[in-house]
């Protein structure tokens, strides 16, 4: 059977370990050291391969501290985890250009895992878990060949015996993973972190701000990045999550104008939903339209939308209310239709809509608008018009910020007010999750008018022939929803479902959930003890019964095979005992076997003391072909004849 030299083994295991620990936190450090990293990886292997090692470790620890000092120098209070990273990422790429001995590659092992444990800061999804998993096997794969290499430096083991070592590291993980779910739910958490030791994470660029360009959004609208996910049923039709409103139209730009506070009636079936939302770098918190209420987080009320106190500059989690409607109830002030009817100069447009609406009725407007755009504009993303007044006389195709915005100039030319919402259309439901996933490409704008003491919700945009944001050409959202999804799709879909569930259960898992959860668990506890005539089968289901039955015997058979699982020379004496020779008291190992009169099994006995004391004074490990020669050992005597000792 082909063996393979445990070194070549060890070294490409630091070699992963090295590239799993730094993978995260490359794009957040320097890009000069990065490149390093890389350059000392590629170093490594070349070094490795034509046998040339870099053996003056009298520079290189030279290099090491300098490099140290001047990367720890930019440490402090508000910037702890980068430098620390940077740090760990140099001396790592230093240790792997070096001369490598056993301690070489403790060292790199150790480096890396420190190195990963950074980039738990920066990784905040599944894929730490995944990569977790997968560095701690192969240090501990590594570790356990680091002890076989320092007592022979030319020990090669067969596919066989690595596979036995593989295994082991996978079993100490499986073990281990309990352990850590249990004190991860027990260990006290602080209502507030002691450092602010996670840096700013990288924001998702929505378009919306207090202020919005004409195509703006258009390399938005282009994009996969995730904006937020919302948990809720499935609705009927795509929805909209409302982020804000804007009201003043100048210079080719929306702005959002706070208005006086007042009370707005909303009328409709409610919808419940929680939202996890990525830092994106502003205040305004998107909900299904139209928002009612916001819970378990700091927000405020302006007008028909919320707003955190600050800009959303890390991952939020909250819950929300609202009401699927068209119609938002609000008394206007003078003051306040003013403002919702204000638009710049401009001539060339004012002609347009006056020719063009001449004999429209105020209630036909809406239809009227809608029959304009169907059948003389279309919806865009390329070339798009450098102004208002190049959409609607020149180019006739945009995309939502010039069909929202050409709508509401055209309501507030004819006298009725308008203005314009931000926020998302659609989005992809995840029927794995039961959550809607709204990427940048979803962000849209629609427009709102004023008639009758309410706001209307005014839809300008899919009358272009297109109902959905991007990527879906002609298509509308419903003939989307109902397309067929190819295997890719649907592993994008289970990947997220699992980082969403992570994110909820781990990343969101602070103080205030685990006092509700503990709250839960007494609860149970309580009702337990209240009911002495407990009916086990009518708390758990068939299901949840027999797994639950599966998982104790798992556990008891374990406990019994590790109780009854004997050492290889408890397994010798058994076995010597049975032929009739007993070993008295603490009588040494060769003394006692020196006792056996039969020549054929005293050599055999001898044979085993002589393997299994070479292993113990070497300090080695009893394994891999050590135990499986010993076990054979006792293999042949157990072969041998069955009479005892002689008389």
């Amino acid at each position: 059977m082909r063996k393979i030299p445990v070194r070549i083994i060890v070294f490409i295991l630091s070699v992963v370990a090295s590239i799993i620990g730094s993978a995260t936190i490359l794009p957040f450090i320097n890009p000069i050291l990065s490149a390093i990293f890389i350059l000392s990886l590629i170093a490594a292997v070349y070094q490795e391969k034509t046998g040339k090692q870099f053996e003056n470790r009298t520079v290189l620890n030279i290099v090491s501290i300098l490099g140290s000092v001047f990367f720890l120098s930019k440490l402090s209070l508000n910037n702890l985890i980068t430098p620390i990273a940077e740090t760990l990422t140099f001396l790592l790429s230093v240790k792997l250009i070096e001369k490598k001995d056993v301690r070489d590659f403790y060292q790199i092992f150790a480096l890396s895992l420190f190195l990963f444990t950074a980039s738990s800061i920066f990784l905040l999804n599944i894929k730490f878990l995944f990569l977790f998993i997968l560095e701690a096997i192969i240090i501990i794969t590594g570790t356990v060949l680091l002890t076989f290499l320092k007592e022979n430096r030319k020990l090669k083991l067969s596919t066989k015996e690595l596979t036995k070592i593989l295994s082991f590291s996978i079993i100490f993980i499986t073990v281990a993973i309990p352990l850590t779910i249990f004190f991860f739910i027990i260990l006290p958490r602080t209502q507030a972190p002691l450092f602010n030791l996670i840096p700013q994470q990288k924001r998702v660029i929505t378009g919306f701000s207090n202020s919005i360009n004409l195509g703006g959004v258009s390399e938005i609208q282009e994009s996969n990045t995730i904006f937020m996910r919302v948990s809720v049923k499935k609705l009927e039709k795509p929805p909209y999550f409302r982020s804000i409103t804007f009201e003043k139209f100048f210079k080719n730009r929306w702005i959002h104008i706070k208005t006086e506070r007042k009370k707005i009636t909303i009328k409709g079936e409610k919808i419940y939903q929680t939202v996890i939302l990525e830092p994106y770098g502003d205040k305004y918190l998107p909900l299904i339209n139209i928002p009612y209420q916001i819970s378990q987080i700091k927000a405020k009320r302006e007008g028909s939308f919320f707003v955190y106190p600050k800009p959303v500059t890390k991952r939020v989690r909250y819950t929300g209310v609202s009401v699927l409607t068209n119609e938002i109830e609000e008394p206007l002030t003078e003051k306040e239709k003013k403002l919702y009817l204000s638009l710049p100069p401009m001539p060339e447009i004012e002609k347009f809509v006056k020719e063009r609406f001449k004999n429209t009725p105020e209630n036909q407007l809406p239809q009227e608008i809608l029959k304009l755009f169907q059948k003389e504009y279309r919806y865009t993303l390329k070339g798009l018009p450098v102004s208002l007044k190049d959409f609607l006389l020149n180019v006739k195709k945009g995309n939502c910020e010039y069909f929202a915005s050409a709508a509401a100039v055209i309501f507030r030319l004819k006298g009725i007010p308008a203005r314009l919402v931000g926020g998302f259309y659609s989005g992809e439901y995840n029927p794995y999750g039961n959550y809607y996933l709204i990427m940048g490409k979803n962000a849209h704008v629609w427009v709102e008018y004023y008639r009758n003491g309410k706001w209307h919700h005014f839809e300008p945009t899919f009358a272009a022939g297109q109902e959905t944001i991007q990527g879906t050409g002609e298509q509308t959202a419903q003939a989307v929803a109902q397309k067929k999804k190819s295997l890719k799709e649907k592993l994008f879909l289970l990947m997220d479902t699992l980082n969403y569930y992570f994110i909820s259960t781990v990343i969101n898992y602070d103080f205030t959930t685990q006092i509700k959860t503990f709250s839960k668990l007494r609860t149970s506890f309580s009702t337990f003890k209240k009911l002495p005539d407990l009916n086990v089968k009518s708390l758990l289901s068939k299901e949840e019964t027999i797994y639950t039955a599966t998982l104790l015997l798992l556990f008891v058979t374990l406990i019994i095979l590790m109780k009854n699982r004997k050492t290889v020379v408890e397994e010798f004496y058994e076995t010597l005992e049975k032929k009739g020779y007993v070993r008295q008291g603490n009588e040494p190992l060769e003394t006692f076997v020196k006792r056996i009169d039969d020549k054929n099994l005293r050599e055999k006995a001898l044979e085993f003391v002589r393997i299994y004391q070479e292993s113990f004074y070497r300090d080695e490990p009893i394994c891999c072909k050590t135990l499986e020669n010993l076990r054979n050992i006792i293999k042949e005597i157990k072969k041998g004849g069955e009479d005892g000792p002689a008389s």
